[in-house]
C-alpha cells in the first residue's frame, strides 16, 4: 500500500478563475476514499492524474480558496502546477509525508514555479530533551514533531519569500 503525502493548498486569483477551479474541485470532492482522475480535456499534460480525498476547507472568499488532497508517496506538484496554469491562479502548497521524511512548501503562479523548499535529512533530525520537547536550532522549545518541522521550514522560507 502506498504511503500518502498530505497536501494543503491556498489558492489566490481572480474571482471568476477561483469559481471555475472550485467547480472542478467540488466534482472531485464528492468521490471519497478512492482516487479520482482529473478531467483529461483540461489537464492533458498532467503527469500525476490521481488525487485522493479532495476536501475543500474554505471557499468563502471570492478571491481565495483552500483545499487539501492526498497523493501517493510524493507531493502533488504536478497537480498544483497544472491547476495553477489552467486556472491562471497562484497556489501555495504545503506538503508532508512523515514516514519518508518529506516536508515542504511550494508555490506556483499561472503555472510558473515561484519556489519549492523542503527539509533535507539533516534538518529532519529532532533535538529533544528528557521531557520529550523538541528544540529548534534557535533554542525555541516546541511540543510536537510537526510544529518542529514547521519552524525549521519557516526559517528557510523567510529568506526565499523576501526575494519573491
Amino acid at each position: 500500500m502506498a504511503n500518502m503525502c498530505s497536501n494543503f493548498c491556498i489558492v489566490e486569483g481572480k474571482e471568476e478563475d477561483i469559481k471555475k477551479l472550485l467547480a472542478v474541485l467540488k466534482t472531485m470532492e464528492k468521490v471519497t476514499n478512492q482516487y479520482v482522475t482529473v478531467p483529461q480535456g483540461e489537464f492533458s499534460s498532467l503527469e500525476s492524474k490521481w488525487m485522493d480525498e479532495v476536501v475543500i476547507t474554505d471557499s468563502k472568499g471570492t478571491d481565495t480558496l483552500c483545499f487539501s488532497f492526498e497523493t501517493r508517496w510524493t507531493p502533488g506538484e504536478p497537480m498544483v502546477r497544472e491547476l495553477s496554469k489552467v486556472y491562471n491562479v497562484t497556489i501555495e502548497n504545503s506538503y508532508m509525508e512523515m514516514s519518508n521524511g518529506i516536508f515542504g512548501e511550494l508555490k506556483y503562479k499561472s503555472g510558473d514555479k515561484i519556489y519549492d523548499v523542503c527539509l533535507i535529512d539533516s534538518e529532519m533530525n529532532l533535538f529533544t530533551d528528557e521531557e520529550g520537547n523538541y528544540h529548534l536550532p534557535s533554542g525555541e522549545i516546541i511540543e510536537s514533531e510537526v510544529e518542529y518541522y514547521e519552524g525549521i521550514l519557516e526559517d528557510k522560507l523567510k529568506s526565499i519569500k523576501s526575494k519573491v
